[in-house]
């Protein structure tokens, strides 16, 4: 995992992200203004509306969803038949819905 700072658009080091342990709740602010508690280290299954494709969504499992605000890309396998003709669209961020990202092809995702 790349740690992003979104204030500086710019990777950062593992030294520079302060860990929190044992807290199980983060409130994040939604795409309209409101919060919302999201459960932290339980498996969360997030949906990405494929842009133009009303009823069309790639979901992403996470164990990390406060991270979701930093989201720039979603990335798929190239070679796996489930995703690849996602490769080149774009998607809607979950939770600013004035942000599209690009779907790219990786190796290193997981098939």
């Amino acid at each position: 995992m790349v740690n992003w700072c979104p204030a500086l658009q710019s990777t950062i080091s593992d030294q520079e992200v302060e860990v929190l342990e044992g807290e199980r709740e983060l409130k994040v602010l939604a795409h309209d203004g409101s919060q919302k508690i999201v459960q932290v280290g339980f498996m969360h299954k997030i949906r990405y509306r494929v842009v133009g494709e009303s009823d069309e969504y790639l979901e992403v499992a996470t164990t990390r969803p406060e991270t979701i605000l930093a989201d720039v890309a979603l990335a798929v396998h190239p070679e796996d038949d489930r995703f690849c003709r996602f490769i080149g669209k774009r998607v809607e961020h979950p939770l600013l819905k004035d942000r599209t990202m690009p779907v790219i092809a990786d190796l290193a995702v997981k098939k």
